[in-house]
């Protein structure tokens, strides 16, 4: 099942949820470090941390995929 032929308003959405998440996810990321400097630092909010990240990297490489005009992202 592969995308639209006409779906570069997709990717472009898919680029700017991508982007937002990642910057979000790094801003977090750092509030995680200082908590581990800290002493009180939360595994659980970490995994799910870098779970987001590697989701943020998903979403920017399909948006790219998709501006690029390429309909094989999931064959």
């Amino acid at each position: 099942m592969a995308a639209t032929p006409n779906s570069r308003s997709g990717g472009t959405i898919h680029l700017l949820v991508g982007g937002v998440l990642l910057l979000v996810e790094l801003y977090l990321l750092f509030g995680r470090y200082t908590e581990w400097q800290s002493g009180n630092f939360n595994t659980f909010g970490f995994v799910i941390n870098i779970a987001l990240l590697i989701l943020a990297g998903y979403f920017l490489r399909a948006g790219w995929a998709m501006r690029r005009g390429k309909n094989n992202l999931l064959d």
